[in-house]
């Protein structure tokens, strides 16, 4: 071997002897790193680090006056609030309200039902707009508090007296009290002269106007005021030694002449002989002595009419004959109406000869916030249909209050057969001093099979005073679904709309959201509209 050969060797196995020293320095390295990380970690390799909840649970609330001002500084309030256990209520917990009238509740709670009630002296003054107490549920699942409000007014009692120019009491007038110039969060309201003479009104603060009406068939020319009309400045006048609220007075005087009236009321005997219920849409006819018809009418929702401006004399008072339905008393009456204030009553009974779930939320449209307390009555629209079993009944339909986030529902028993695919009309209570924003009744078809609740659109109402719940005197319009449909395994939006006779093109438009599922799909569970 040349001695260039044997250099050469040399140096090969030195290059061969370096790269792996490197390789040796580059594992220990990476053994050092995971040791250093292993031991950085708490020993990650074999315990898992403690879990870290993300949910909120949480009440926030507030207390506002009618007029949507916060109630704080100078006045407090005190809140209580406690848990249900076992079904009663547990001691409660207090906390105040800020000078803004807010609270905030973020200790002590747990996931359950919890009662909220807001602490009024009796002697204030003070009532709820609002219920002053609710149940509120709390669960898992939301990243921020549950939001809760309190809304409250002092009415101030306004008495109005009414009396002829003999300074005698009239009874029967209506008075009349309508918000004035300004006075954006009130509504109208309407009482009627008792045997004194007298209308109290309890009317929230703020100018009102005060008209007068006569009962029908009386003619009057008014001596104090001239017009007929008042205006007064309703302001609180403090509690009085009585512990009541001192009133402030008006007084109406008329020179009157009276006619007669006859009260008709028309009522359902029903078979086990428990207290008989109104029945409305009656046809009353009012005849004079040569047959001829004086007056005409339909009874009203509480099974009543009133004929009034007739002259004095004998009339003859005939109801109407329907098939299924057999009188128990005479068809007819004679009375003899005479001048005054008392009307003459005739009143007819008649008896009939024939022998899952829906849930849906009743909210504020200011803030979107759930209003309790709000009536929301179910009716089967299937001849014979099964009511709820957690419904109180009431005239054939069924009805629950709200709760604290304003939600509601109806439980259906699962072992009768006219449940299953039954279809009901759900409606929503009207209340004086609120505009509804959205139907007052939806229409909803139970599933063929017990499952998932069938959810309605929301109930929405805003109180009188916000300058957009008014569009040329009436409420905003909303679109309204005939029914609302919960989806069935295998069905789509066409063949929906078909089983009830909608077109295919009227379903999308009526879901627009469905463009945004995949091939324009619907699922079973989900709900859609039926125009």
């Amino acid at each position: 071997m040349s001695g260039r050969e044997s250099s050469q060797r040399l140096w090969v196995s030195g290059r061969v002897r370096a790269l792996l020293a490197v390789l040796m320095a580059l594992s220990m390295l990476v053994t050092l790193v995971i040791s250093a990380y292993a031991a950085g970690n708490g020993g990650a390799a074999t315990a898992a680090q403690e879990p870290v909840a993300t949910d909120t649970i949480c009440v926030k609330g507030s207390v506002i006056n009618f007029d949507e001002t916060p109630l704080g500084d100078p006045d407090y309030w005190t809140i209580r609030y406690a848990p249900y256990v076992n079904g009663e209520l547990d001691e409660a917990t207090e906390i105040r309200t800020d000078a803004n009238g807010e609270f905030k509740v973020e200790s002590g709670l747990s996931v359950g039902l919890w009662n909220f009630e807001i602490v009024i002296d009796p002697n204030s003054g003070w009532e709820g707009v609002t219920p002053t107490f609710f149940d509120v549920p709390l669960s898992y699942g939301r990243d921020k508090c549950v939001e809760i409000r309190f809304k409250l007014r002092r009415p101030v009692p306004v008495i109005v007296t009414k009396i002829d120019d003999d300074h005698n009491p009239l009874s029967g007038w209506v008075i009349r009290a309508e918000p004035g110039r300004g006075n954006w969060f009130a509504t109208p309201v309407e009482k009627t002269t008792d045997n004194n003479g007298e209308a109290i009104f309890r009317l929230t603060e703020g100018p009102w106007v005060f008209k007068e009406k006569a009962p029908s068939g009386v003619h009057y020319s008014p001596v104090i005021p001239t017009t007929g009309v008042q205006t007064l400045d309703v302001e609180w006048q403090g509690i009085g030694s009585d512990g009541k609220p001192i009133p402030q007075y008006l007084r109406f005087k008329n020179r009157v002449v009276i006619k007669g009236c006859i009260d008709v009321f028309k009522l359902d005997v029903p078979p086990n002989n428990t207290a008989s219920t109104p029945l409305p849409g009656w046809k009353i006819l009012v005849k004079r002595a040569n047959g001829s018809v004086a007056a005409s009418g339909y009874t009203d929702a509480n099974g009543s009419v009133r004929f009034e401006n007739l002259w004095p004399g004998p009339y003859t008072v005939v109801e109407e004959r329907r098939p299924g339905w057999a009188p128990v008393t005479p068809t007819g009456y004679t009375v003899n109406v005479a001048g005054g204030e008392d009307c003459q009553t005739v009143t007819f009974f008649n008896e009939q000869d024939a022998g899952y779930c829906i849930v849906g939320r009743k909210i504020d449209t200011n803030g979107k916030v759930g209003i309790p307390g709000w009536k929301i009555t179910v009716t089967p629209l299937d001849k014979g249909g099964a009511l709820p079993t957690n419904g109180t009944e009431d005239n054939g339909s069924a009805y629950v209050y709200t709760d604290g986030l304003g939600q509601y529902k109806f439980e259906f028993p699962r072992n009768d057969y006219r449940v299953p695919n039954a279809l009901y009309k759900v409606c929503e209570e009207q209340k004086a001093g609120w505009l509804p924003h959205t139907s007052l009744c939806y229409t909803v078809r139970l599933p063929h099979e017990p499952g998932a609740c069938v959810k309605t659109w929301d109930f929405e109402n805003q109180q009188v005073g916000h300058w957009e719940s008014v569009v040329y005197g009436r409420p905003s319009s909303s679109t309204s679904c005939n029914y609302t449909h919960t989806v069935q395994p295998g069905e789509s939006l066409c063949g929906i709309g078909s089983a009830y006779g909608v077109s295919c093109s009227s379903m999308f438009s009526a879901n627009p959201w469905v463009y945004n599922q995949p091939n324009h799909y619907v699922y079973t569970g989900q709900q859609v509209c039926v125009p």
